[in-house]
């Protein structure tokens, strides 16, 4: 048998009826519970705008368009490709995209990316500095280099 028992309304220090729920909202407003702390003095970061951030979206576009547009003078008819994409993708390494040319920085960060050093470098092309080894190949994209650093490894790992 169920019984069911009748609602009663509690009296609070005002001498206000309320139910139990506003009665126990009352006393933690009065122990000062729904205060909210204020924050330490927390550094704000910067806000950029729409507009700030559309502008650096243009700017790299822009740069993206030239190169892209500049790479019509670099080489990219290569008989190794597909070896170079193969062991590209045996490696987990994903090449550069056609229109990056060949600089000191590409170079840089795909040895970073491969584990390999400048001694490394210099022992599959010669002692050279990177500069140098742009210098001497200015058609030369950033993918083909990796291609070829790719073969140069995979043939110093199996020797």
């Amino acid at each position: 048998m169920t019984v069911v028992m009748e609602h009663v309304a509690s009296k609070t220090d005002d001498d206000q009826v309320s139910s139990w729920g506003t009665q126990h909202k009352n006393a933690q407003k009065a122990q000062g519970h729904t205060e909210v702390p204020t924050p330490p003095n927390i550094e704000e970061f910067p806000h950029q705008t729409h507009e700030a951030n559309r502008h650096k979206t243009s700017a790299a576009t822009k740069k993206r368009k030239q190169l892209i547009a500049d790479s019509l003078l670099l080489k990219q008819d290569w008989l190794d490709a597909p070896h170079w994409r193969r062991i590209a993708k045996e490696s987990r390494f994903r090449l550069a995209d056609y229109y990056q040319p060949l600089s000191t920085k590409g170079i840089r960060r795909t040895l970073d990316k491969l584990g390999l050093t400048s001694e490394d470098f210099q022992d599959f092309y010669g002692e050279i500095t990177y500069a140098k080894f742009v210098e001497m190949n200015p058609t030369t994209p950033l993918w083909a280099f990796q291609g070829w650093t790719l073969e140069a490894k995979a043939a110093f790992l199996t020797t």
